[in-house]
Parts: C-alpha cells; structure tokens; sequence
C-alpha cells in the first residue's frame, strides 16, 4: 500500500481503512465578508490539494490536535492519521490481511 498524498496531507492516512482522502478536518479561518482578524472553526472535506468552502477566505489553519475523521468512520485528531512509518503502515495491511484470511 502506498500513501500518494505530496502536499497538505502528506504523510497522513486513516488508521482503520488506510485511506489517503478525504478527511473530514476541522480548519480555522476567517469568514467570508468579516474583519479579517476575526477567527472561525469549521469542518471542510480536505483533500490533499485542499478543500474547496467558499465561506472561508484568506489564510485557513489546523494543527494536530485538530479534529478529524475518514469517511469511513474512524474519528480522532489530526495526529491519529499522521502515518509513523511505512513499516508500521505495512505491518497494519499485514494484519488485516491475516484478519480477512
């Protein structure tokens, strides 16, 4: 298995289904038609080349304790989906390949 994300989700993947994208992330940014230095939080649909949600403008941010979630239900922050290593990616295939024989 191999994670073909190279920009803002590189080295990410889900730890249940081993999903690269997308993710349900929480990102803060500003909002549409309000002072810039005014903050919101909201859950986009982040690809590896970005989301697309017209109600944030300008600069958006998230970090590891970042809410997140696969599509395929597995839920937990940002830093849950960081992949450690590949051997360790490897060593999870190989045990859900033993699990499904």
């Amino acid at each position: 298995m191999r994670n073909e994300n190279q920009n803002i989700l590189f080295e990410m993947g889900c730890p249940e289904c081993f999903s690269s994208a997308p993710f349900l992330l929480e990102v803060r940014g500003s909002p549409r038609g309000v002072l810039e230095d005014t903050t919101i939080a909201r859950t986009v649909e982040m690809w590896d080349d970005g989301f697309d949600d017209q109600q944030l403008t300008g600069h958006t941010s998230w970090d590891e304790d970042s809410p997140c979630a696969c599509v395929c239900g597995y839920k937990g922050t940002a830093r849950d989906f960081r992949l450690v290593s590949a051997l360790e990616l490897l060593a999870r295939c190989a045990d859900q390949d033993e699990e499904q024989s």
